[in-house]
């Protein structure tokens, strides 16, 4: 019922290495930015793409119109609306929301391993 002592020289040589958790934490890394990094840089590509053949699909439309003044005005309302819209998609990972997001990621990744 005592607790044992372990003397130094045990202590050194039953200790863990640091290569384990170098190994863990690479794994990690590995596992979870590489696919944040990645959707990332698909994510600003897919933008770039879509903004570019929105502009382009704009400007063809308003070369035909005589008031363009009144077009780029309804595309700047549409474009208030989409963004006041898409702030409402997001609404999810609020500030009182993001603990319990975080919980539940955190014990998706205990799970794993």
């Amino acid at each position: 019922s005592e607790p044992q002592h372990q003397s130094c020289e045990e202590y050194k040589t039953s200790s863990p290495t640091i290569f384990p958790h170098l190994r863990r934490l690479y794994y990690f890394e590995f596992y979870h930015s590489l696919p944040c990094f990645f959707t990332i840089i698909l994510y600003c590509i897919a933008h770039i793409s879509v903004s570019e053949f929105v502009s382009n699909i704009l400007l063809e439309i308003s070369s035909q119109k005589p008031n363009q003044g009144a077009f780029y005005f309804c595309v700047l309302l549409t474009g208030l609306g989409l963004m006041r819209t898409s702030g409402t998609l997001w609404k999810w990972i609020h500030d009182d929301e993001y603990p319990l997001v975080k919980f539940d990621m955190q014990n998706r990744v205990r799970l794993n391993q």
